[in-house]
C-alpha cells in the first residue's frame, strides 16, 4: 500500500512542459521577413528592399524561452 501512495504523489507532482511560442513577426515597412517559425529557438531575419538599409533595430531575432523575441524591431531607412 505504501508503494502505491508514493506512485500517486510522484505522478501528481510531475509538471507538463508546453511548447514555448512567440508572437508571429511581420515584415516592417520597406523590409522583407525571411521564412521562420515562432517556436523557442527559431531565428528570423529581416532584410531591407533595394534602396533601403537597416537604420536601427535587429536584423536577426530569436524566439526566447520567455515567449519574447531577442533584440528590437528593425527599421529600414532610405
Amino acid at each position: 500500500m505504501l508503494w502505491s501512495v508514493l506512485q500517486v504523489i510522484s505522478c501528481s507532482s510531475m509538471s507538463v512542459l508546453s511548447e514555448v511560442r512567440c508572437p508571429a513577426l511581420s515584415a516592417v515597412e520597406h523590409g522583407v521577413l525571411g521564412d521562420c517559425g515562432n517556436i523557442m529557438g527559431s531565428v528570423c531575419e529581416m532584410t531591407c528592399v533595394d534602396g533601403y538599409i537597416l537604420g536601427s533595430g535587429s536584423a536577426k531575432r530569436q524566439c526566447l524561452g520567455d515567449g519574447g523575441w531577442s533584440g528590437s524591431q528593425p527599421v529600414c531607412q532610405g
